[in-house]
Parts: structure tokens; sequence; C-alpha cells
């Protein structure tokens, strides 16, 4: 959390699962949301495509249990984060249309085959993810020298 300001605002589009927050603000939200990454075995890979100004442009890769059980991890999303006075001041998460659809797929087929519900909870916990990503590929960012852009 050391790398976001107090007042932080985090975008999901879509908001997953339909009806849940697509939006979490301030720092205590975003911990808390954080802290359920571990019941998840969230991990994630980034890339960093483009850095201009204030604003960070990012790929994304993201597993975690109920993606793995589904059989669609990982899951790539797009991440735009915009960074003010060295802290993450926000950013916004879109899901790519390939893993939407994959994700859409397998949650229509799991009453289809006797599966449980997939429980909302860890649908968001793992996409929640994205955050811990975006901020360990903007801290390996500020690590780099200006020269290398």
């Amino acid at each position: 959390m050391t790398l976001y300001a107090d007042d932080a605002v985090v975008k999901l589009v879509p908001a997953l699962p339909p009806g849940s927050p697509d939006t979490y603000t301030g720092a205590e939200e975003i911990r808390a949301w954080f802290e359920g990454l571990v019941a998840v075995n969230w991990k994630g890979e980034i890339e960093i495509l483009q850095v201009e100004g204030d604003t960070v442009t990012t790929e994304s890769r993201t597993w975690a249990d109920p993606t793995c059980q589904m059989g669609i991890a990982p899951l790539e999303a797009t991440l735009v984060y915009t960074v003010q006075d060295g802290k993450i001041k926000g950013w916004t998460w879109t899901l790519s249309d390939e893993s939407l659809a994959k994700l859409q797929a397998a949650m229509a087929a799991l009453p289809e085959t006797g599966g449980e519900a997939f429980p909302t909870y860890a649908l968001v916990m793992a996409l929640g993810g994205l955050a811990i990503l975006g901020g360990l590929g903007l801290a390996l960012l500020h690590r780099r020298s200006p020269q290398q852009g």
C-alpha cells in the first residue's frame, strides 16, 4: 500500500461478477481487497507497454484458484495507471474480450455440469489481484533510470 495514494481509486471494467462493485476507493477499501487475494492463491505477470507523463499502460496475466479450477487462467487485461507525486493515484483494469468470453462461458457452464455455484468473492478476489500486479510493475518502473524510459 506504500505505492498508493490514500485516496486512490481502482476501477474494474466490467464489474465481475455482475452486480459486484466496479470501483474501490481509498486505501482502506483497496487494502481489504488485497488481503482477500491470499485466500485464492493469486499470482500474476505484467508487461509495461507505455509510460507517458503520469500515465502507465500495462498488460497483465493473472492466475488464482477459482480461474484455474474453471480452466480459464490466465485472465488477460489492460491496466492504465495514473501516478502523481510518486504514488498510484488510480487505475482502470479492462478485461480483454477473449478473457471475458472465456469467463462468461465457464460461468454459464457451471450449473450444467453440476458444479457448485462459483463463489462471488473468489472471482472478485482473483480479479483484484491485478491491483497488486500493477503495483509491483510500477515499483519496477520506478527503479528504472530516466534514460531507459
